[in-house]
């Protein structure tokens, strides 16, 4: 609730307090226009009270404006006194000399003190105020959501361009320390010594022509600069990773060779298997065991500096091929064995569904219960 003294109609406009920190460009809110303001009786200010809200929605507005007036109320005229009578004749005569004490002491206090001034009753009224309000109508709401989703898409072009500028700091600093580090052995000297200049060039622009360029140019540089470093990158990671893709292809080859030397030696879990799959089995472990030789001994041979004679991803394929080969077989399940019925021993009882067939009767036994149909009065026989 806002109060305020006005003489003449006013003007009322919300704004936002922070506007840096609003998606907008204007930080006006709305205008709104309070009518029919006027003086007082003395020419003075009257009081207003405007009551303004936010709305759970965060929309602001002002609800409604009042202007308090204060007025002389008019004196009641007095009602004519009753005639006297009998009775109140005697009540006269007995209070006349109460009374005249009394105003003979009024007169007193008149002569002392002079004139009493009678002060004017007031009461204060209220008279609601006509509001005009000025804020985005609906015809305005197009433009204005044009105009945001200009801002959505100008806020995002920034932040792409911080993106690919950042992205291209972060990858100078990177390669730098790598170049020190890890990937030392992975690049000759003289590919060095021509990355860290191009690095350090590329920090220099940053800081300086390529302070503020276009998401495009940041991107072509950062293209420029994996172009060298990419292939650094991939030849380490590669070593890293190889060791471990050949043991796991070792494993593997081990596991099914010794699978043929059980079956070889009659091993009871491998009894059901044909020859000729397990012929299958040992020549898969024959010849990937031989190229896997050949592969890691070439690799062995291969400088670090250059690009890799084989790749973690084709051990991977290899070995996966060898075991979709070798696994289907050496897993196999046994067969289950056949029931056999056997013929009922002489002298042995046979069984209640047996007597009832040879009886010429099919069906669960009478014995049991089931199957037979109940007796109803209808079956009884009567004399």
């Amino acid at each position: 609730m806002l109060t305020l003294y006005r003489q003449e109609p006013f003007q009322l406009t919300a704004c936002y307090a922070f506007p840096n920190l609003i998606p907008h460009l204007s930080r006006e809110i709305g205008t709104w226009r309070v009518k029919d303001v006027k003086p007082g009786a003395d020419n003075g200010a009257r009081k207003v009270k405007v009551k303004v809200r936010v709305n759970p929605n965060g929309v602001f507005s002002v609800c409604s404006a009042t202007m308090y007036e204060t007025v002389e109320c008019k004196e009641e005229e007095k009602v004519p006194e009753p005639m006297e009578t009998d009775e109140s004749a005697k009540g006269v005569q007995k209070d006349d000399s109460k009374e005249g004490d009394d105003k003979a002491k009024e007169r007193d206090d008149k002569a002392v003190n002079g004139p009493v001034e009678n002060k004017p009753k007031t009461k204060t009224i209220t008279i609601d105020l006509p509001i005009e309000e000025y804020t985005p109508s609906v015809a305005n709401v197009p433009t204005l959501v044009q105009l945001e989703l200009e801002m959505q898409a100008a806020d995002r072009r920034e932040k792409e361009k911080a993106d690919a500028k950042n992205a291209v700091e972060e990858y100078v600093y990177y390669m730098r320390d790598k170049l020190a580090e890890s990937y030392a052995d992975f690049i000759t000297s003289k590919d060095a010594d021509q990355f860290q200049s191009m690095l350090s060039a590329t920090e220099d622009w940053l800081y300086g022509d390529g302070e503020d360029t276009e998401k495009n140019v940041y991107e072509a540089k950062l293209a420029e600069l994996k172009k060298i470093g990419e292939p650094v990158q991939e030849r380490y990671r590669e070593h890293e990773n190889r060791r471990g893709a050949f043991d796991d292809f070792d494993r593997a080859i081990i596991r099914a060779r010794k699978a043929y030397d059980e079956y070889s030696k009659g091993a009871e879990k491998y009894a059901h298997i044909e020859s000729k799959d397990m012929e299958k089995v040992i020549s898969a472990v024959e010849e990937k065991k031989k190229w896997l030789d050949e592969q890691r001994g070439r690799q062995e041979r291969h400088p670090k500096t250059d690009a890799p004679v084989i790749f973690v991803h084709q051990i991977v394929q290899e070995k996966e091929k060898f075991e979709s080969i070798v696994l289907p077989i050496l897993n196999k399940p046994k067969p289950k064995p056949k029931k056999e019925s056997k013929p009922a021993a002489k002298g042995e009882d046979r069984s209640a569904d047996e007597v009832n067939t040879a009886a010429g009767k099919t069906g669960p036994t009478a014995a049991s219960g089931e199957g037979v149909p109940p007796v109803t009065p209808n079956d009884m026989e009567v004399d």
